[in-house]
């Protein structure tokens, strides 16, 4: 649960919800190598599977097609993996506060992965 705790914060850090973005990362990342360090353990992913489906809305996820993609995220060398937090601006739309993002940077972004899935530079 602390997990989850600290990829929701956000109002009180300095850049607010770019922050969060980069936390909401960092636990997946997190999550990602576990999983990798544990997948050849015996009913390790099976019982994550149990988990995720105890705690956590899934939206029609079977328990099969949850097993397939952690098996396949076990398979991701975290070393080549690189996150990016897309900057932008905070902006207000109709009395609510919303994250504004870089168009241009988020182009980019897109250009570099559709070559090879790699992002040259954040």
């Amino acid at each position: 649960m602390r997990a989850v705790e600290f990829a929701r914060v956000r109002k009180s850090l300095p850049q607010g919800d770019f922050d969060r973005s980069a936390n909401q990362q960092r636990v997946i990342r997190g999550i990602q190598r576990k999983i990798a360090a544990n997948a050849d353990r015996p009913g390790w992913i099976e019982s994550g599977v149990l988990s995720v489906l105890q705690h956590l809305k899934t939206q029609g996820v079977s328990p099969k097609e949850l097993f397939r993609i952690a098996q396949a995220i076990a398979q991701v060398d975290h070393r080549k993996v690189t996150t990016c937090v897309l900057p932008g601006s905070i902006g207000n739309i109709n009395g609510a506060s919303v994250v504004l993002p870089s168009v241009g940077t988020a182009r980019r972004y897109g250009d570099d992965a559709r070559k090879d899935a790699t992002i040259k530079r954040c």
